[in-house]
């Protein structure tokens, strides 16, 4: 859900990313390259390599010569330009290889010196990665993912996929596996008999939906201005209010303030990554500016990364899903509200925050498309239907 528009521009011509990164460390058998390749599937341009056999020159770029002359040519980062670049099984590649990635997911660029080639390849796009745990876990974060703090800092999500063990789980697991070989064959057997199977929201649809919301590009109002903190300053590219920035803020100075911290994830990137979190979920929800429930969404996103190791849940603000054992809500809106007060409390903003406005936040054109788990979900799906007919309609330019 990142902005078509990659690269917000600060003052003095300083260039920050917009592209979120996410890791993902777990046990084998757990759905990361499942996530991986579904990803991939649906976003508007990637590219899906593994860490097995994948070099810096195949990440970055090599050098050929042809017909007497040499040339660059990309590789997947640069190739995944304005889209994603999914790699599995990170972790074996070869250490030299990982750190050459630094520049490509942070400053998005590329520097190649090669062949008497001086030169810079764009490569704005998120990475997705996807590593195994190594065999001696629970130290730190560094340690359990086989990454650098430098590079570690750079993710702005870690998700951390434990294999449970208990009866419950396994038993959950083998009816799902079961129910959707039945599904698959129930479908199949509709679909030789002439019948169709169409999902609430096809794979075609999610596509057009994404390069719809990446689209969008709030911009600040006149009445925000004034609380563009400094702290801050790149997040003058969205509409802002005081609120938003109290939420943001507070859980950073918070997190800074623990005693057992993360120093990998606890850097002044995170400011920089819940703000990019924040955007990406507006966008998800089809809204013109971020609102405080976005800033919220963002705050959990990030301690879904905090709690995910057994060293540091005592730390922790407050309980959160497991991400592998975690479930869709019945109903989606209380469950927002649920979060989002025991969060206000945890930060001690409980008061001082009015959420109905965030529920209630419409479109730019009166509609209210992020409404899916209301009685109105039938009309709300309508709409955005239209508005994706609108978005193709102006695409082929007919």
């Amino acid at each position: 859900m990142n902005s078509s528009q990659n690269i917000s521009s600060l003052r003095a011509g300083t260039l920050l990313r917009g592209d979120c990164h996410l890791l993902m460390v777990g046990d084998p058998g757990t759905g990361k390259s499942q996530i991986l390749k579904f990803a991939a599937g649906i976003a508007p341009r990637s590219v899906y390599t593994t860490g097995i056999g994948t070099s810096n020159a195949g990440l970055t770029c090599h050098a050929v010569k042809e017909q007497g002359e040499w040339q660059l040519e990309a590789g997947a980062l640069p190739l995944a330009c304005g889209g994603i670049c999914c790699i599995d099984e990170f972790n074996t590649m070869k250490e030299a290889d990982k750190e050459a990635i630094r520049e490509a997911m942070e400053q998005q660029t590329v520097s190649v010196a090669k062949a008497g080639l001086v030169t810079k390849l764009n490569c704005r796009c998120s990475v997705m990665a996807a590593c195994n745990f190594p065999e001696n876990v629970g130290r730190a974060f560094h340690h359990d993912s086989m990454l650098s703090t430098p590079l570690l800092s750079r993710f702005d999500l870690v998700l951390y996929f434990n294999q449970a063990n208990t009866d419950r789980w396994i038993r959950n697991v083998c009816k799902h596996l079961l129910r959707s070989q039945l599904l698959n064959s129930s479908r199949k057997r509709q679909c030789d008999q002439g019948g169709s199977h169409e999902a609430l929201w096809s794979i075609a649809m999610l596509k057009d939906y994404v390069r719809l919301v990446r689209t969008l590009q709030p911009t600040i109002t006149p009445d925000a201005e004034r609380f563009v903190y400094p702290l801050s300053a790149h997040v003058r590219c969205v509409s802002l209010t005081l609120l938003f920035l109290s939420v943001l803020s507070q859980y950073f100075l918070k997190q800074r303030a623990k005693n057992r911290r993360e120093e990998g994830l606890t850097t002044v990137r995170m400011m920089d990554s819940l703000v990019r979190l924040s955007q990406a979920h507006a966008r998800l929800m089809f809204r013109e500016e971020v609102t405080v429930l976005d800033a919220l969404v963002a705050t959990s996103l990030v301690e879904l990364t905090m709690q995910s190791r057994e060293t540091i849940v005592g730390d922790a603000f407050l309980e959160t899903p497991d991400v592998v054992q975690s479930v869709f809500p019945e109903n989606a809106e209380e469950d927002y509200a649920h979060f989002a007060s025991s969060m206000l409390r945890a930060l001690d903003l409980e008061g001082e925050v009015q959420l109905e406005q965030s529920f209630t936040q419409s479109s730019g054109d009166g509609e209210k498309p992020d409404e899916l788990g209301s009685a109105d979900a039938s009309n709300a799906l309508s709409s955005i239907e239209r508005k994706l007919k609108r978005f193709r309609y102006t695409e082929s330019g007919e």
